[in-house]
């Protein structure tokens, strides 16, 4: 079991702009809005597989299994140490609770 609380990549993500590459025209390239990569950055959304591939066609140092083993770390990290969470989506599977907003607004990816 890790004994650490691993970040989310949306910081990792933010480290990767400049002047030289801007979220905007990221954004661009990616095919998405800024609002996207903004909210990865906040730690409002996952970084889900379809926005892995297409960040690793733009910031091509970093492939998309990096991307999403980021986000595949932080999300088993959460679930582990957060009682709340987990008993959201242990309910959500016996059909207690519909919604996948409780996971996905916390940034996880598995919501």
């Amino acid at each position: 079991m890790r004994m650490y609380d691993p970040p989310h990549p949306g910081p990792i993500l933010a480290a990767c702009f400049s002047e030289k590459r801007t979220i905007e025209d990221t954004a661009t390239k990616m095919g998405v809005s800024v609002k996207t990569l903004t909210d990865i950055i906040e730690e409002k959304a996952p970084i889900t597989p379809d926005i892995a591939v297409m960040l690793s066609t733009v910031i091509t140092k970093i492939p998309a299994s990096m991307w999403l083993q980021l986000q595949e770390t932080y999300d088993s990290w959460q679930v582990e140490h957060n009682t709340e969470l987990r008993n959201t989506i242990i309910n959500r599977h016996r059909g207690n609770v519909a919604s996948q907003a409780d996971a996905s607004s916390m940034g996880l990816a598995f919501a």
